[in-house]
């Protein structure tokens, strides 16, 4: 459904970066009377600058001295052979990797549920708030904030070396919020001020504060004598966060609790605007890492991306385990399956309208097929966007269904968390998981098997060669990402999970 919803976003954004490149590029053409050393923000990709042994932008290589832009397809193996190495990919990515990151996200979620959020329904300044459980609360809060404020360093550290890190004091300004944030709190915490408005809003705008210093002075050290560029840098390194937290603020304190108390037709609609809401920061984000040209790896602009991904997977999943009817699962997964097919096929009919276009202008024009007169849809299948296409599918496959497994986990941890339950109903319960997550993956495994296929095959994204060598890095971003995600947002998502144990009357709340 997001890769559905995401068209009209997609093209918006399309228009306005290219709005920004074109002022980008006219601003730069101004004399500044400095000789600018940094190195310009559109170059042509440029693999082995940054790293010699990760040069994979293609699943099949053109053979040599060839023109023809589709010679590769001589070297696809057969359709059997193909469809082997996809459901072998799909297995090891959605049901082993996804699978195992989701169990353990889980037993993660139980234990803040467990220990930190077993009163969530009460507010901390009820007298009826145990003062033990109060105090636990308040420091584990205050561990999990402290450990935020890395997130976004721990991101750029996958994408630029150490020196350029270093030279920012990356870390630095990560500690100097994180103190700040403690201090912030234990002042509450005396003055029994830890409540609403005191908290969490002040605490997002030191978080944001964070942030965008550390992406201005990366900006600033990368293009040292170019304020404009730096600053636009600046904003495509963050762009995930900046544009992620207004759309996070809606969905969880405005769409989650609309979502809890609805039913039917009026449900899914929800479900759909919250989609179409998160997916702006994730379409903004990632045609922002397209435009990071002689920057970086394009290797690592996925994990620039990442946290977008993954909670748009997540909040989809979410919100589709809230549907009881076991049928309205089933047919929740098929329907966002068989909209990412639909994706993928308008994709090829747009490529190839493209070059189309692109082979019809310089036949009737007599340019040349590198001349800068070429179309700008002709500029989609670059070495950067073709590799950023195989490790954003990668991540999504894994993060979605990292997403099932703790969407529907959470709702019935909760009810083993807060109910008294007997022998049969504990079976039951677990009965219902395993078969909601089985089915959601077994569907969401066999859709798996068609896109790589497709990606593969038809489009030339270098899906399993990128999962063959890079496995363990895309390992390592979507366990930072899930647990950065989960750690910030638990206490939010438990406001839809509560609202439907009290609307069954299987929750006392006295």
């Amino acid at each position: 459904m997001s890769e559905f919803l995401s068209v009209p976003v997609e093209l918006l954004v399309h228009a306005l970066t290219s709005l920004t490149e074109r002022l980008a590029r006219y601003v730069e053409r101004k004399p500044t009377g400095k000789e600018d050393t940094s190195p310009p923000l559109q170059l042509q990709d440029d693999f082995t600058h940054h790293d010699p042994e990760d040069t994979i932008c293609e699943e099949f290589e053109n053979p040599e001295n060839s023109t023809d832009p589709t010679a590769w397809k001589q070297h696809r193996p057969s359709m059997k052979t193909s469809l082997k190495q996809s459901a072998w990919f799909a297995f090891l990515v959605t049901v082993v990797t996804g699978g195992f990151i989701g169990l353990g996200t889980l037993l993660f979620m139980y234990y803040i549920i467990s220990v930190v959020y077993i009163f969530d329904w009460k507010p901390m300044q009820d007298p009826s708030y145990p003062e033990d459980l109060k105090r636990r609360r308040i420091v584990c809060e205050s561990y999990q904030s402290f450990f935020l404020y890395f997130w976004q360093p721990m991101m750029l550290c996958m994408v630029f070396k150490w020196p350029i890190l270093k030279d920012v004091h990356l870390l630095t300004v990560a500690l100097v919020g994180a103190a700040v944030d403690l201090g912030y709190r234990f002042f509450l915490a005396v003055y029994e001020l830890y409540y609403p408005p005191w908290i969490p809003y002040s605490l997002n705008v030191v978080f944001m504060t964070v942030v965008l210093v550390n992406s201005i002075s990366i900006g600033r050290n990368i293009f040292n004598t170019n304020l404009f560029h730096a600053i636009l840098l600046a904003f495509k390194l963050c762009a995930q966060f900046i544009t992620g937290a207004p759309m996070l603020y809606l969905c969880a304190y405005v769409l989650f609790p609309w979502f809890a108390h609805q039913e039917g037709f009026l449900k899914f609609t929800i479900l759909a605007l919250a989609i179409l809401i998160s997916i702006i920061p994730k379409e903004i984000s990632r045609q922002c890492v397209l435009g990071l040209n002689g920057v970086n790896h394009p290797g690592t602009s996925y994990v620039l991306v990442a946290t977008a991904f993954t909670s748009v997977s997540i909040v989809y999943r979410f919100m589709q385990a809230e549907f009881k009817s076991l049928l309205a699962f089933i047919a929740l997964s098929i329907g966002h399956g068989m909209i990412h097919l639909i994706y993928e096929l308008i994709t090829i009919l747009k490529e190839r309208y493209s070059e189309k276009r692109h082979y019809q202008r310089i036949i009737n024009s007599e340019l040349d097929s590198d001349s800068p007169g070429r179309s700008i849809a002709s500029n989609t299948n670059t070495p950067r966007s073709q590799r950023l296409a195989a490790d954003l599918t990668i991540h999504d496959m894994m993060s979605s269904s990292v997403a099932i497994v703790l969407s529907v986990g959470i709702i019935q941890i909760y009810g083993f968390i807060h109910q008294d339950l007997s022998i049969e109903k504990i079976h039951e319960m677990i009965g219902e998981l395993v078969t909601r997550i089985v089915l959601a993956l077994f569907i969401e495994f066999l859709f798996n098997i068609v896109s790589v296929m497709i990606l593969t095959r038809r489009r030339n994204v270098p899906v399993l060669r990128v999962w063959t060598f890079k496995w363990r890095s895309h390992l390592l971003v979507c366990v930072v990402t899930v647990v950065m995600i989960v750690t910030y947002s638990t206490d939010k998502v438990l406001v839809i999970i509560r609202a439907r144990y009290v609307a069954e009357g299987k929750l006392n709340m006295e």
